[in-house]
Parts: C-alpha cells; sequence; structure tokens
C-alpha cells in the first residue's frame, strides 16, 4: 500500500515538475504557439470572471444602500407629511376658534342689558348627548341653577340645572317633548304672545304654541323670550319663523321655527347671570 501511494505521489511530483517546465519554456519564449496562447486565454477568462464577479458584488452593495436610503427618506418623508397634516389639522381647530370668539364678541356686545358669563363646554354624557352638557363654570363663578344658556351665535339653548362649585350642567332644550315653559313673543309685537314647547327632531325645528290666530306672523320674524313666568330674562333670541299654521281648535296658531345652532358643537356658551336691570346697574 506504501509503495503504491508513493508511486502516485511520483507521478503527481513529476506531473506538476513537467508542468512547471512547460510555462518556464513558454514564458522564455516570444513564439506566439498555442500553448501559450491556450494559457494567456486562460488567464484573461479567468481576469475577466473575477472582474465580472467582483463588478456583481459592488453593483450589489450599491443597490443595497440605495434601498436603505431610500427607505430612510420614505420614512422621513412620511413623518413630515404626517407633522404638516397634524399642523393643517391643529390650524383649522385654531382659526375655527378664533372664529366662535371673535363671533362671541361680536354677540356679547348685543347683550349689553345683560351680565353674561362665558362658559367653555369641557363633556357630554354619550346617553344623553342632546340633553345636556357640562361646562367649565359654577358657583365660584356665580352660576345659579335655572340661568340662562345661550350658544355663542346668540340663540336660546338651554338653562343651568345643576351647579357645582366649578362646573355646571346645563340641559338643552333641542329635546322632543320637552316642555320649557318659556313665554315668547314675536320682536315688536306685544300681542303675539305663545308658549315655547320644545324642538322636534325629525324637522328640525322649534315648536311655539298658544300664539293668538289674528297675530300678523311671516316667515323671518324674530321669536325672543318675553321675561314672563319668571324662567327666562327678557329680550333672548330663541329663533326665527320658518313657517306657520293654524292650530287644530281653530282659535291658535303654532310657529315653526329654525336657527342658526350647531347642537352637536356647543364648544363655547353664554351664561346669562341677570338682566342689569335687575341687578341696578
Amino acid at each position: 500500500m506504501k509503495k503504491i501511494n508513493q508511486f502516485k505521489i511520483f507521478l503527481i511530483v513529476s506531473g506538476i515538475v513537467a508542468l512547471l517546465a512547460t510555462i518556464s519554456f513558454t514564458m522564455g519564449s516570444d513564439s506566439n504557439n498555442i500553448i501559450v496562447r491556450s494559457i494567456n486565454d486562460g488567464v484573461s477568462l479567468v481576469q475577466r470572471g473575477f472582474v465580472h464577479v467582483t463588478h456583481g458584488i459592488r453593483g450589489r452593495g450599491e443597490a443595497t444602500r440605495l434601498l436603505f436610503n431610500t427607505f430612510e427618506d420614505n420614512q422621513r418623508y412620511r413623518s413630515q407629511m404626517y407633522n404638516y397634516e397634524l399642523l393643517n389639522v391643529q390650524t383649522q381647530d385654531y382659526r375655527e376658534q378664533l372664529d366662535a370668539a371673535l363671533l362671541m364678541l361680536e354677540i356679547e356686545a348685543t347683550l349689553s342689558d345683560f351680565e353674561t358669563i362665558n362658559a367653555v363646554t369641557i363633556g357630554r354624557d354619550m346617553p344623553h348627548w342632546d340633553e345636556f352638557i357640562m361646562i367649565n363654570r359654577g358657583s365660584q363663578h356665580g352660576l345659579e341653577a335655572g340661568m340662562a344658556a345661550l350658544s355663542y351665535e346668540g340663540y336660546l339653548v338651554g338653562r343651568v340645572t345643576e351647579v357645582n362649585e366649578l362646573s355646571a350642567r346645563v340641559h338643552l332644550h333641542n329635546v322632543n317633548n320637552q316642555r320649557m315653559g318659556a313665554h315668547v313673543m314675536i320682536q315688536g309685537d306685544s300681542e303675539s304672545n305663545g308658549l315655547f314647547e320644545g324642538y322636534d327632531p325629525t324637522l328640525g325645528e322649534l315648536i311655539v304654541t298658544q300664539v293668538d290666530r289674528n297675530v300678523d306672523v311671516s316667515v323671518g320674524d324674530r321669536v325672543i323670550t318675553t321675561g314672563y313666568g319668571g324662567i327666562y330674562p327678557r329680550g333672548l333670541l330663541v329663533g326665527h319663523v320658518s313657517r306657520y299654521e293654524i292650530s287644530g281648535d281653530g282659535l291658535t296658531q303654532t310657529l315653526f321655527l329654525t336657527n342658526d345652532v350647531n347642537y352637536n358643537d356647543l364648544s363655547f356658551i353664554f351664561i346669562i347671570k341677570r338682566a342689569l336691570s335687575e341687578s341696578g346697574l
């Protein structure tokens, strides 16, 4: 076994020596024989293959780097777009709050006959969304149960029913069959007394009943509180006549009113503390 192995080793070594001798001979020769060409072609092929593989690896590395850079750029752009959209939302919200505040200043100027308290809605009861709101004013600010609440557009929307030290609950009048018991009239016509009964959600109208059928009513007439009954002070705007009809008894007529109040967005309201004539001012 050892002799066979030694013989194989001898053959391999002899082959290597012969190959080296051949390469040495051809390298030192200027002739362009077939052996030289074959060796040169083989070396050239190996070089081209090595260069191709090297360029391929380098190209894939560059593509990978560009892919990661693109991903990072996209993430950065998405973040910027999110911040941009968030800024737009905040800007629009601030603009709406500013518009509401400016409108409140205008309305407050028309309420010169009343002492008012500005309030912000801080909560609504989900099961009774249309019935109540919570505001950030309470007994420490002079609120009392029974005080009238106006929207920032200047329309009567309800009254205070529960007062805490720093908050209060306002009962809205846009509830079906909610009997408000407020006496109202068409502005400028003291003979047009009626009773503010409540709100019809299917039609989106306020309802005033028991107005004498002989009263001349026109669409667009302003309806205000009379001050009778001690519930609301005189002169608070309830709404505008949108239509009217003779009641079933034939003796009175019913007025249907609309206003510009968005009851789902009562962010700011006025509380009418008292009429200035009542406070002696």
